[in-house]
């Protein structure tokens, strides 16, 4: 039984000074709040840092949209501009035509028509 106890002695002094204490629990809960904190105030940082970012490149994204959009508006009127332009050549070229045909008809049909007997001198 002496045998038995002392083992069992010599366990608990082997096992006893590496326990935990209160105030080895205390020491950890402080560390751990404090490393708590430290990553509450990290992940506060990277949070703003993040969104700074993503409003940046939101800017970024807006002025571009409205680069291409207003852009893209300008080539539309262009575009239009030049079809106007083309399609008021067109017509002022066939009315021309027209008008020089309608001319020719006109010189035409005059040259084709006999011309009036002439008064006869009276006796």
């Amino acid at each position: 039984m002496d045998k038995r106890l002392s083992i069992l002695e010599m366990r608990f002094d082997t096992v006893l000074p590496t326990l935990a204490t209160k105030a080895d629990l205390a020491e950890l809960r402080t560390e751990i709040l404090t490393a708590q904190e430290r990553l509450r105030s990290d992940f506060n940082v990277a949070q703003e840092k993040l969104r700074s970012e993503i409003l940046n490149a939101m800017r970024e994204m807006q002025s571009s949209l409205l680069m291409w959009i207003v852009s893209t508006m300008v080539a539309m009127f262009l575009g239009m501009v030049g079809l106007f332009l083309s399609i008021s050549s067109t017509m002022m070229e066939t009315t021309e035509r027209m008008v020089q045909t309608h001319i020719r008809g006109i010189q035409d049909a005059r040259e084709a028509q006999p011309a009036p007997p002439s008064p006869s001198p009276s006796p």
